[in-house]
């Protein structure tokens, strides 16, 4: 991959656009605002040249502002009791990450925090055999069940992507043989998070083997209010030789009261799963 794939999430200018769905298909509406005290900074802007890779990818943050600060981490959110660290240069990761960042400039309030991931491949699964039940929506079925097996990364804009699988049933269950043997102990899910768009992330996943459970991780509800965000949900196992794998993924099947579509289904988006 030649260049840098541009992850651009936050404010712009002093209005940004967030996106909306009805019940059932993601949709698009504008919301301007404007501080009456002081004016937001917009959020920064996050490069990564290759969000898959396999030895190490470069990563650059751009502020918002010539004079702002840019402060960030690493697989962990930034709060006000840890506010992360101050971003002075490209950074080369070589592993799977979750990057968050923001500005900071006194003459201004902080930008929102955004976030992306990168994902390290240990293990090519472009051989694998997948199949998912019940299968995406027609409208967001990317390639197939081999969108998630073809190491081809999605962005937060969704629409209109091969990347991407959007599901809207309560659970999805894949089905995944790997062909051959390997020594792992993790697995990863790549998903989209857009919950102006109705998108959350799972709820809880659960691996097994041969019929037997290897793990059960149940993940937290996130209000991540405007921000799009690409992340990575990450499931241990047992270290040891597998080749077989069914996980059930549960999803938002009632989204929350904090957000306009409480009580309905929420969509699931996936564009890959990883082996570690």
């Amino acid at each position: 991959m030649r260049g840098f794939v541009f992850v651009i999430i936050g404010l712009v200018g002093l209005g940004y656009l967030t996106s909306a769905c009805n019940s059932r298909t993601p949709s698009t509406y504008n919301n301007n605002y404007a501080s009456t005290n002081t004016f937001e900074l917009a959020a920064p802007l996050i490069e990564i040249s290759q969000p898959l890779f396999t030895d190490s990818t470069l990563l650059r943050i751009k502020p918002s502002h010539p004079d702002a600060t840019i402060l960030y981490s690493v697989d962990r959110p930034i709060t006000e009791s840890d506010s992360g660290m101050v971003y002075s240069g490209a950074v080369y990761l070589k592993n799977s990450h979750d990057i968050y960042a923001y500005v900071s400039h006194p003459d201004f309030k902080n930008s929102e925090t955004v976030s992306t991931a990168v994902f390290k491949i240990n293990h090519s699964l472009e051989q694998a055999d997948i199949s998912i039940s019940p299968p995406a929506h027609p409208s967001y079925a990317g390639l197939g069940p081999k969108s998630l097996t073809d190491q081809l990364k999605g962005n937060i804009s969704f629409r209109n992507s091969n990347a991407w699988l959007g599901f809207d049933h309560p659970k999805v269950h894949i089905q995944l043989d790997l062909k051959q043997e390997m020594l792992l102990e993790q697995i990863s899910f790549s998903s989209l998070i857009d919950t102006p768009s109705w998108i959350f992330g799972p709820r809880e996943i659960r691996v097994f083997s041969n019929g037997k459970l290897l793990s059960k991780i149940n993940f937290k509800e996130e209000n991540s209010g405007h921000k799009s965000q690409l992340k990575s949900f990450v499931v241990g196992i047992p270290k040891d030789r597998y080749r077989q794998f069914t996980i059930e993924i549960q999803t938002v099947s009632e989204i929350p009261n904090w957000h306009e579509g409480k009580g309905s289904q929420g969509w699931l988006f996936l564009d890959q799963i990883l082996v570690n």
